[in-house]
């Protein structure tokens, strides 16, 4: 295998761990994941590919949630966050420049802003913002239709 056949590897494989990572927690799901894991890891040791610096300490945090089962559920809280569906609201028609930033900025009281963003890293042009409560949220919805940078915004209770 090339170097760029074993980095197309090592991308899939993240995409694999990530995907176990995240969701039900799950011992399977997390062995699973720390075996994908490390096999990204070796696979750019061995061909001089440097990958995300947290990577190794991932592989560490996870082989010692695995020796807990009390941790894997506090790791899945801590990574998926429960949120409150009546305070997420869906932002469509975003500018190709808007940002998480933008979002938390432009609507009150925002708990947690994301903008979706394809494999190119260039915004899909909607997101969601978490709102702290039910006021904000009617705050939000009102503001369909206005403009930020340039792009007459729809906002829509997250229903999904």
């Amino acid at each position: 295998m090339d170097f760029n056949d074993q980095a197309d590897k090592i991308k899939l494989l993240c995409k694999e761990y990530h995907k176990l990572e995240t969701g039900i927690p799950d011992k399977e799901r997390l062995k699973q994941a720390l075996v994908l894991r490390k096999e990204a890891f070796e696979i750019s040791e061995k061909i001089g590919m440097k990958i995300n610096k947290n990577h190794k300490k991932r592989i560490s945090l996870l082989e010692n949630i695995l020796q807990d089962d009390k941790k894997i559920s506090k790791e899945f809280e801590k990574n998926n966050g429960k949120r409150k569906r009546e305070t997420q609201v869906f932002v469509n028609n975003l500018s190709e420049k808007t940002t998480f930033k933008d979002l938390k900025s432009y609507f009150k009281r925002v708990k947690y802003a994301r903008v979706f963003l394809n494999e190119e890293k260039k915004t899909k042009r909607c997101g969601f913002i978490e709102l702290e409560d039910e006021d904000s949220v009617k705050e939000a919805l009102a503001l369909t239709g206005s403009i930020l940078h340039g792009n007459s915004i729809i906002c829509k209770l997250n229903e999904k």
